[in-house]
């Protein structure tokens, strides 16, 4: 059980951005929204592959201009790492660092911040027992299709306890709303997760187009309101 409880938590660090609500571009000044978000990289299970069960729940609220620039700040929780013992927080800002032009793409900056300890499990010996803290940061590129938005881009996943380059392409969608308009919204994405790195982490059958990475899947819902109406 220690055993599969260590290597739970390493997962999570590494993949701990895999299902969070997207940034592409940063809700108006005093929105907020929530989200439920499901899914991560792909596991084999049972003969096939599906996605690793990460269920994230998470606030964003709109804070105007930072520093010139349209952002907002948001903050969630791991609900599948409190099963396995693990206390995962994550928060972080989104910036909208150009603006659509003609066919052009806005462009975002994404930070996040992963934060994971096992000290609430009583299970787990003191000797097992830490943290462990990840940064994000994406840079996104998003375009305005009807009442949909789709975006893609590149993250970089850096352990703060062993830094290294671990680049994930980004592929996905807003359908039916748009993050900023408010109501309901679904989201679905597509990340492949350490593309430049072969397979190191721990003993498990990821999905590795190319034989190298992650692929991971993730789809999340989510509530926007508040704001200028």
């Amino acid at each position: 059980m220690f055993f599969v409880r260590m290597t739970f938590a390493a997962v999570v660090l590494a993949l701990g951005g895999c299902s969070t609500m997207n940034g592409a571009r940063p809700l108006d000044a005093g929105q907020q929204a929530g989200s439920l978000t499901f899914g991560g990289a792909m596991v084999e299970f049972g003969g096939s592959y599906i996605p690793m069960p990460h269920l994230m729940v998470e606030g964003r609220r709109g804070v105007g201009e930072l520093k010139g620039f349209a952002s907002d700040v948001h903050g969630g929780i791991n609900l599948t790492a409190a099963a396995f013992g693990q206390i995962g927080l994550h928060g972080g800002s989104s910036h909208l660092l150009l603006e659509p032009s003609g066919g052009g793409p806005a462009l975002s900056l994404v930070e996040r911040l992963y934060l994971y300890t096992n000290h609430a499990d009583a299970n787990t010996h003191v000797d097992g027992k830490g943290f462990w803290a990840l940064h994000q940061t994406e840079l996104i590129g998003s375009w305005e299709l009807g009442n949909h938005l789709l975006y893609t881009g590149v993250a970089q996943y850096t352990d703060l306890g062993d830094p290294s380059l671990l680049l994930t392409p980004i592929l996905g969608g807003e359908l039916f709303g748009r993050a900023a308009q408010p109501g309901w919204g679904l989201q679905l994405e597509a990340r492949w997760f350490a593309f430049n790195r072969d397979h190191e982490l721990v003993n498990v059958n990821w999905l590795q187009p190319l034989d190298v990475g992650a692929l991971g899947l993730s789809a999340g819902v989510r509530y926007t309101f508040g704001g200028a109406q």
